[in-house]
């Protein structure tokens, strides 16, 4: 949670790490083909704009300010990307051609114009009246391929509360509901969110992120989740995770 800060010692291991994987450009496949080498983040057939949002919240939570020199670039690289095209709600990344429209990406572009300061923008409005309208009765929104309903319904209940939606009003409630009910025994999140699955940091991290900013109903769930994490980063800072295994079986580093 954002209240741990950037200046306890795994908050400060993992920005560090953030901020090598920018400089060292690690960002590779099709997705560093797609941007300025160090201007954003991009796993391996990952969405780079997508990412990159999530990394720009991320820095922004571990205490860097928006003129920070990789804050700025990030920003940069999501406005010459097209991301934040006033598209209204369609899916504005053009480096990602033909992909459709989904909670996620709708989420993540919610997000970016927050961040960039235009949370009361027309574009930001109807990106959110969207989502709004495409939540499911359970509370949670549709994953995509390569991302789960759990880190889909985090992303867009982050988004949806920096967006300004009241953390009272029943959108807001029934995501929170949905999220702490798929929560593991060992206090991480898996992707589906069925218990099919060993728990995941992604997923577990995403969920983390979105509770902590949902209000007093959520903060006890959100800890066992940060507690997970904590067990779990390695030496470097950052975190294996079972959803993306490698050769030695750990999940690539994030």
């Amino acid at each position: 949670p954002q209240h741990a800060g950037g200046r306890s010692g795994r908050g400060q291991a993992a920005a560090a790490w953030l901020a090598r994987v920018r400089e060292a450009g690690l960002c590779r496949a099709a997705a560093s083909r797609t941007r300025p080498p160090g201007s954003g983040f991009g796993r391996q057939f990952a969405r780079p704009a997508a990412d990159t949002t999530l990394a720009l919240a991320a820095l922004a939570g571990a205490g860097l300010g928006p003129d920070d020199p990789a804050m700025a670039a990030g920003a940069g690289y999501l406005r010459s990307a097209g991301y934040l095209r006033s598209a209204g709600a369609t899916h504005a990344s053009r480096c990602q051609a033909g992909a459709r429209r989904t909670a996620v990406s709708l989420a993540g572009q919610v997000a970016a114009l927050v961040t960039v300061g235009q949370a009361a923008s027309p574009e930001t409005g109807r990106r959110v009246a969207w989502l709004l309208r495409t939540q499911h009765d359970d509370g949670s929104w549709p994953g995509t391929a390569d991302c789960g309903r759990v880190t889909a319904t985090a992303m867009v209940l982050r988004a949806l509360l920096a967006a300004g939606v009241r953390p009272a009003g029943r959108p807001v409630r029934a995501a929170v509901g949905w999220l702490i009910s798929r929560q593991g025994e060992d206090g991480g999140w898996e992707v589906t969110g069925d218990y099919q699955a060993p728990s995941s940091a992604e997923c577990t991290a995403a969920a983390v992120w979105a509770l902590a900013a949902a209000g007093p109903q959520a903060l006890t769930s959100a800890w066992q989740g940060t507690q997970w994490l904590a067990a779990r980063q390695r030496p470097a800072g950052d975190w294996p995770d079972a959803k993306w295994p490698d050769a030695d079986g750990e999940g690539p580093d994030y």
